[in-house]
């Protein structure tokens, strides 16, 4: 019973990291079709509102929320709650987003 236990954890964190891939995925075809750069630590803007369309700006938008909160919950899944905590109260980019 605790292999399956064990396995049921390892796939969470295999679909989690799936769902952060295939976002990551979406967002760069979706500026590449723009004629884009992926974006980067280097960019100052990560969606040029002014050249994608409206539907690339939502599937952006959709994945960009879909890292967000994999990572987050990747993060929360591989850490201990105080560390997790710890994050959020220092942390005050993560506290504004989350209100």
């Amino acid at each position: 019973m605790a292999s399956k236990d064990l396995n049921g954890a390892a796939s969470q964190l295999d679909l989690l990291a799936s769902l952060i891939t295939s976002s990551v995925n979406v967002i760069n075809t979706e500026y590449n079709a723009a004629g884009l750069p992926s974006p980067s630590l280097d960019t100052s803007s990560p969606v040029e509102s002014n050249i994608v369309s409206n539907e690339s700006r939502k599937k952006i938008v959709k994945a960009n929320r879909t890292i967000e909160a994999a990572c987050a919950q990747l993060c929360a899944s591989i850490s201990r709650p105080e560390h997790s905590l710890l994050n959020v109260r220092t942390s005050p980019d993560l506290l504004s987003s989350a209100l």
